[in-house]
């Protein structure tokens, strides 16, 4: 009995001095088992957490690059593809476009009234607006530039009427209101004789025009106009003299 009790007590000293041991051990070590197990795990884990959330940010990054990438590159393709259409449309139509141009170009030219200038209005001929013996009177009237003198008439009762123009002169007698043109001097201008002569023209070109004159130095043609008389100054017309032969 008293061994047993021995070794019961030894027993239990020994398990006392286990666990105080133990204990020392523990709370010797407590710093070290916090530093090796619980904060290096939880360094670890906080690094582990880190780095998988900086995985899965740049796997979003990612994602969102390349989804972007790619509707620009379907955007690129969907324009490509909408111009090649447009090209393909536009050189099937020209053809057409141009058929219908040849055709259509003709019928436009054909429609186009043609614009040609009025031929210029021939200028009427003064010995057809006037008449020797008749009234001159029309004549005045529609010409008004030039100067009117009146005299009494030394041919008759009436009055002699004279109406100076720029390139001829009128001399008309009137006598109870009716009026008779006498005489046509012409001086200037570009009038002709119904043959050709004008102011300038040469002794030559009259007498093959009229013929030699009746009397030398004297140059007196009968006309259809009435009489008419030509003076020279040396070798030209100075003057073209139509008058009556009454």
């Amino acid at each position: 009995m008293k061994k047993y009790l021995g070794f019961v007590i030894a027993s239990l000293l020994a398990a006392g001095m286990v666990t105080g041991c133990g204990e020392s051990i523990a709370e010797g070590n407590s710093d070290i088992i916090e530093v090796t197990g619980t904060s290096v795990t939880s360094v670890t884990a906080d690094t582990t957490t880190a780095d998988a959330r900086t995985t899965t940010e740049d796997k979003a990054a990612g994602t969102e690059t390349t989804t972007e990438a790619a509707e620009q590159k379907k955007a690129a393709e969907t324009t490509a593809a909408a111009e090649s259409s447009a090209d393909e449309l536009a050189a099937t139509a020209a053809p057409e476009n141009s058929e219908a141009a040849a055709t259509e170009a003709p019928a436009q030219q054909q429609e186009q009234p043609q614009t040609t200038e009025p031929p210029a209005e021939e200028k009427p001929y003064l010995l057809d607006e006037l008449k020797l013996g008749e009234s001159c009177a029309d004549y005045v009237a529609a010409h008004p530039d030039c100067r009117q003198e009146t005299a009494p008439s030394c041919i008759g009762k009436g009055e002699d009427h004279v109406y100076t123009y720029a390139d001829f002169t009128l001399y008309s007698y009137v006598e109870d209101g009716k009026e008779s043109l006498r005489e046509i001097a012409v001086t200037g201008g570009d009038f002709e004789t119904r043959k050709g002569i004008r102011i300038g023209s040469t002794t030559a070109e009259v007498t093959a025009a009229y013929g030699e004159p009746e009397e030398p130095g004297f140059y007196s043609y009968q006309t259809e106009d009435g009489r008419l008389q030509i003076f020279f100054d040396g070798d030209k017309v100075l003057k073209l003299d139509f008058f009556t032969n009454q």
